[in-house]
């Protein structure tokens, strides 16, 4: 496919991460909490929308998915899981340096950032915002304003988002002071969702979702049905290896719920749904 070529399946959650969470690699088991329903699709029709994150232009057009995400972003992303894969509980560690947590916090960073709901709520915060700044300063020049309506792109203002390196590196570097750990299990498989990044905010303070990236507790993001990478806000206690624990039943159900809980429309399991 050319550059900026209209593709018109749009992925918010990567196919290579879907075929983690699948036994024949090809279609998906989800839950859908709307419909209340078990039910599959193939991955290649799901999490998906038509031209999530193509713009229109008459000279240069762009498309996230083909220019950046595809072909970037998501390369990595699979190249990383592949590594994890191999972690099978007998060791209680492995070497991870900096630079390798810096790629995979980047990889959580869009992940979190690239999805239709993480648009849609930090889209109207920002635009009530900029609206309550404008109904002040009007106040404060004697006018009154009734009713105020601003319009944009919401997809050139995501693809700002998603490309604005100053703003998604301070995240990872905040992210990469953390402590991590890979949680294992043998006995049970780990859910994910429809935005597999479940972040449990502070609770000293008013969080948004759109801000939960940035004031968290804790992170869990499946890489695949028996290994789980858990980011928790207190400092790091290395920057050379991560610890690879053995977790219960008991634990992962836990998880899982809170998975569930937080997943927007889909959560995703393996073999057994509960």
């Amino acid at each position: 496919m050319n550059k900026g070529e209209k593709h018109a399946k749009h992925h918010y959650l990567p196919q290579c991460y879907q075929r983690r969470f699948s036994t024949d690699k090809i279609k998906i088991k989800y839950f859908d909490k709307d419909a209340q329903a078990l039910c599959s699709k193939e991955i290649a029709d799901f999490c998906q929308k038509e031209y999530l994150y193509y713009l229109e232009q008459d000279e240069n057009p762009f498309s996230l998915e083909i220019n950046y995400l595809s072909e970037d972003i998501e390369d990595k992303l699979g190249k990383l899981l592949k590594e994890f894969d191999v972690i099978d509980g007998t060791k209680d560690a492995i070497l991870f340096n900096k630079d390798k947590k810096k790629a995979v916090a980047k990889q959580i960073v869009l992940q979190y950032m690239r999805t239709p709901k993480y648009r849609d709520i930090k889209y109207h915060n920002e635009t009530q915002a900029y609206l309550e700044h404008i109904c002040i300063l009007l106040e404060k020049m004697g006018f009154y304003a009734e009713e105020l309506s601003y319009y944009s792109d919401k997809r050139e203002y995501h693809r700002r988002r998603l490309c604005d390196e100053s703003e998604i590196n301070e995240i990872v570097d905040e992210l990469i002071d953390a402590h991590w750990d890979l949680w294992y299990t043998d006995k049970e498989e780990f859910y994910t969702s429809d935005n597999p990044v479940v972040i449990i905010e502070r609770q000293d303070m008013p969080v948004t979702y759109s801000e939960a990236i940035k004031y968290f507790n804790d992170i869990y993001f499946p890489l695949n049905p028996n290994l789980l990478l858990h980011i928790g806000a207190k400092g790091a206690t290395s920057m050379k290896r991560i610890s690879v624990q053995i977790i219960g039943p008991e634990k992962v159900i836990g998880i899982n719920n809170i998975i569930k809980n937080k997943a927007p429309h889909y959560i995703i399991y393996n073999n057994r749904y509960y």
